[in-house]
């Protein structure tokens, strides 16, 4: 089985890349930079340049994929400019119109990272998989709706589409990586404290691509966040508790967006988002729970526990 990756040099993808070759798979990736992409991903991998906005595919990066595990994206985290919001949207959407239309007359399985924040984050409402997408009301939910629509018209080809939901994804290097402004100001609180925040672990994050692929049977929308529900009031009690300090005043949303960018829809929205879909296929959480997660990070906990290679895909 052949393997074409983007975003193979980020977190999940380099994961996802790995572990695919440690099973003897073929995997080709599509890049801007090349010699970065061999410094990490090693000479066991067939590596392609694509400058996404101005190109299409290089052919021989398609023509034996059977698989596409699309990754790429320009960072959500940070100050939510027009330009920013410009990017966020062309990365997206743009690659995987190109990717879509190279595959064009062929069916092909493919697993496509979008985000959360496609769902309109409602007070009152839980999203799974199945709720109907409204229009967009801000500039990241109408890029990853974007996003969604032009990888779906693959399936006009009988392709198999997952659309993976991520939530933001907490690791140990920028705990949480969009909140990380938030230790820089441990003195505030943000909204109400009853907002849902949408969060996974990177490991759990990682798993799920790769489980994706062994998993024909969760194709559509797949959300990928922790199935214990965290609010932000939750999320701050775990931080003030496990770094000893209090996080007392109230910041007001304009402030929120001005420090944390486009992160701060993630703690300001309340986006009650469920992974039912990969529960019910059989997913497991190895860190289910986010404010034990956080706290884990914080305080420099044990590493989870050791990953294991699935199955040949």
């Amino acid at each position: 089985m052949s393997f074409l990756i983007t975003g193979a040099t980020g977190r999940i993808g380099r994961f996802v890349t790995r572990q695919l070759l440690d099973v003897g798979a073929r995997v080709a990736v599509l890049t801007r930079r090349p010699h970065r992409a061999r410094e990490l991903l090693g000479p066991a991998v067939t590596i392609h340049e694509w400058h996404s906005n101005s190109e299409p595919p290089p052919q021989a990066a398609v023509e034996d994929a059977r698989i596409v595990v699309h990754l790429m994206g320009e960072p959500i985290h940070g100050r939510l400019t027009g330009d920013k919001a410009s990017r966020i949207t062309a990365s997206r959407v743009r690659p995987t119109q190109a990717l879509v239309q190279a595959f064009h007359g062929r069916a092909v399985r493919w697993i496509v990272a979008s985000s959360a924040a496609v769902y309109p984050a409602r007070w009152g409402e839980r999203y799974d998989e199945d709720f109907p997408l409204d229009p967009p009301q801000s500039l990241l939910q109408g890029a990853f709706q974007q996003l969604e629509q032009a990888a779906w018209t693959a399936t006009g080809d009988g392709s198999q589409v997952t659309l993976v939901r991520f939530g933001a994804i907490i690791d140990e290097q920028a705990l949480p990586r969009p909140f990380g402004g938030l230790s820089r100001h441990v003195g505030f609180r943000i909204g109400n404290g009853r907002q849902h925040v949408p969060v996974i672990g990177l490991s759990d994050a990682q798993r799920l691509v790769l489980w994706l692929l062994s998993t024909p049977s969760a194709v559509g929308p797949v959300n990928g966040v922790t199935p214990v529900p965290l609010k932000a009031g939750e999320l701050l009690a775990a931080l003030e508790g496990a770094q000893g300090r209090l996080l007392r005043l109230p910041l007001p949303d304009r402030l929120a967006y001005r420090l944390l960018g486009a992160s701060a829809e993630n703690l300001i929205r309340n986006n009650n988002v469920r992974p039912e879909r990969a529960l019910a296929a059989g997913f497991v959480f190895r860190e289910p729970d986010p404010v034990a997660l956080v706290h884990r990070l914080v305080t420099a906990g044990a590493p989870p526990a050791a990953l294991a290679v699935p199955a040949k895909a």
